[in-house]
């Protein structure tokens, strides 16, 4: 724990240093899943490039439902572009209230709809980001990570943060701490949340950087004031 000097006034420094355990505390419990798990709160961007997300679009994962069924009957109606996007959009965007429980998404279905969704719009990157989300539900992170890079080199901060995520993890392929922090950092730049929650998380860590407390705390006062 970094210390601030004697001059400052006591009761900031207890401050500091309660703020600092309580976020180690949050690091110590927070679970990565692919949606995700990490031991410490990094997030992941699984969605449109519309919204901020943080581990994110469609956590829970199972059998289809009744619901999902009622989707699929509706693909031909609204076609395979808005359903990819109602399957991948972030859970707390679709229902921030949580009137509604959330229901299990079939990301076997899912992959068939985006997959057709960007054969519809192969010029579109957002659309490779989708189909990455699907893949990256079905643990197929080599074929995620392909579709990944094609979005975050098109310049998506919600694919460039994914990537960093998949990069710390090693996930599909050889963890590089460097690369994950420079794909934070251009999302972060870019304005996305959860990048920059992620290089709180960063210097908390110290992943790739040097532990700086008051850079993380930086950090995460950002990603807090920019929706995270």
């Amino acid at each position: 724990m970094r210390y601030l000097p004697h001059s400052v006034p006591s009761i900031l420094a207890l401050a500091l240093g309660f703020g600092l355990m309580m976020q180690t505390e949050a690091v110590e419990a927070a679970s990565l899943t692919p949606t995700e798990a990490p031991p410490s709160p990094l997030h992941r961007d699984g969605s449109s490039t519309g919204g901020s997300i943080d581990d994110d679009a469609g956590d829970e994962s199972g059998e289809g439902s009744a619901g999902e069924t009622q989707g699929k009957n509706k693909i031909e109606e609204a076609g395979p572009t808005a359903e990819c996007d109602r399957l991948t959009a972030p859970r707390e965007l679709l229902n921030p209230k949580k009137t509604v429980a959330a229901q299990p998404i079939d990301w076997e279905h899912t992959l068939k709809v985006c997959e057709a969704a960007l054969e519809a719009h192969p010029n579109e990157p957002h659309f490779h980001l989708t189909l990455a989300t699907a893949l990256f539900h079905l643990k197929r992170y080599v074929d995620a990570n392909r579709h990944y890079k094609i979005a975050a080199d098109a310049g998506i901060p919600a694919a460039q943060n994914s990537l960093g995520f998949e990069y710390v993890r090693g996930y599909g392929v050889v963890k590089d701490d460097q690369k994950a922090f420079e794909l934070w950092s251009k999302a972060a730049e870019a304005g996305w949340p959860a990048a920059m929650g992620n290089l709180g998380t960063a210097y908390a860590d110290g992943i790739y950087v040097k532990k700086d407390a008051l850079k993380s705390l930086d950090w995460d006062e950002k990603a807090i004031e920019a929706g995270n």
